[in-house]
């Protein structure tokens, strides 16, 4: 039977996923700490709501997904704070930490221990976690922290018939973009990646096992460019180019 575990189920991402797995024959397994968006997932599979910053509420899904372990498990869940990391509170960027971090960290090592073999966990990241981020600082290296573990622990347990890969999208056609940035920026840029075009191209890391991969094409090559460029001179041009916007708004 495949299973599948996605956490941030109710997120745009989260949602088109679910909806992607059921039509390819999984039995969902959803998180997220929203109730009443969750039940609005019901038709799609099983539930539980649950917020991933509280420890009690993550033993919740781990002990969950012991009693159902998955084929796949999506870490999905995250949060990003886009603007000048002064602007925000101490503990907002904590909090980020250990959703974007620690939850996937406890899900993965937890997972590994109980899930079904053969079987994969996705670790979703972000495009931005591939150089230093001005005005996404703590984002950025949450989302590095994922690349880099994903590839590491990827290559400790591959032998045991558990799979560990990374995905890295740009920008997604979201709300996510709005959200972090608590309103302030809702425009879509050129490099704007459409939900559909994510979803599939997830779909085919899955099935082809690819442990890292960049969404898209123009991300790819962008971050190609970039990285011939010393780290002091990648976070420049982008401070420069972002600082722009926000003594705008």
């Amino acid at each position: 039977m495949k299973r599948a575990l996605i956490t941030g189920a109710t997120s745009d991402l989260g949602q088109a996923l679910a909806n992607a797995l059921a039509t390819e024959g999984y039995t969902l397994f959803l998180t997220a700490p929203d109730p009443e968006k969750l039940e609005k997932l019901k038709r799609l599979g099983h539930c539980l709501a649950a917020d991933l910053t509280s420890e009690r509420e993550r033993e919740k899904v781990i002990q969950w997904m012991k009693k159902h372990p998955p084929t796949l498990l999506i870490n999905n869940a995250g949060a990003g704070l886009y603007g000048p990391a002064l602007e925000f509170e101490t503990n907002e960027q904590l909090s980020l930490l250990k959703l974007n971090a620690e939850a996937t960290l406890a899900l993965c090592l937890e997972g590994a221990r109980c899930m079904k073999r053969p079987g994969t966990i996705l670790n979703i990241s972000s495009a931005a976690a591939w150089m230093p981020y001005p005005y996404f600082s703590v984002y950025s290296a949450s989302k590095r922290f994922l690349l880099d573990f994903s590839q590491a622990f990827d290559a400790e347990i591959r032998q045991t018939g558990l799979r560990v890969l990374c995905a890295c999208p740009g920008q997604i056609a979201t709300s996510f973009r709005i959200k972090a940035s608590k309103g302030r920026f809702q425009d879509k840029t050129p490099l704007t990646l459409p939900i559909e075009k994510v979803v599939h191209s997830l779909l085919k890391q899955i099935e082809k096992k690819k442990r890292v991969q960049v969404i898209d094409w123009r991300y790819q090559i962008l971050l190609t460019l970039m990285k011939w460029l010393p780290s002091r001179v990648q976070s420049s041009i982008l401070q420069k180019t972002l600082s722009k916007r926000f003594l705008s708004n």
